[in-house]
């Protein structure tokens, strides 16, 4: 009587290019959404490390009733070197919009550097700004603004969820 025996041999040549194929097509979809995702936490984490410029500028414009006409009036560290952040720029009034009272609108402008999310966000240093406008009672009332004219700005759903309304 003979009875049968299987070998095993292995996987076949067809399985392992099949399970490679998969794992290069999950590795396409799940790359770019994660440095996305660590993109967006960072950008999140820049907004918040700027919370205490913006109060510098609150306590200034409670105390004068006017926007000071420059950072370095309130102490404001024009390169803190906060992880993304190289460069804060304050100004007076918002940027490409003419007509604005500049002694109760001003702006931060942050220059990020971007780099370390790969090759195709090095050539974005900054793409928003925060808004400030001051009312007769000394609060100011904060907003993040795209930058319109930066053509090559980064896409909306990137930044924080305070960015999106324009």
């Amino acid at each position: 009587m003979q009875t049968m025996q299987t070998k095993n041999r292995g996987f076949s040549l067809v399985e392992i290019l099949v399970t490679i194929a998969i794992v290069g097509v999950l590795a396409m979809i799940a790359i770019p959404s994660y440095r996305n995702y660590t993109l967006t936490a960072s950008l999140s984490q820049a907004f918040s490390l700027l919370d205490e410029e913006r109060i510098r500028i609150e306590i200034y414009y409670e105390t004068h009733g006017v926007m000071p006409a420059s950072g370095s009036e309130v102490g404001i560290v024009e390169f803190p070197n906060f992880d993304l952040v190289t460069q804060l720029r304050w100004g007076v009034g918002i940027p490409g919009q003419r007509g604005i009272d500049i002694r109760h609108v001003g702006y931060f402008k942050p220059i990020m550097d971007l780099t370390s999310f790969g090759d195709k966000y090095s050539s974005y240093n900054s793409t928003f700004f925060f808004v400030g406008r001051g009312d007769q009672s000394g609060r100011i009332t904060w907003e993040c603004l795209v930058d319109e004219r930066d053509t090559q700005g980064l896409d909306l759903e990137l930044l924080p969820a305070s960015c999106h309304t324009i």
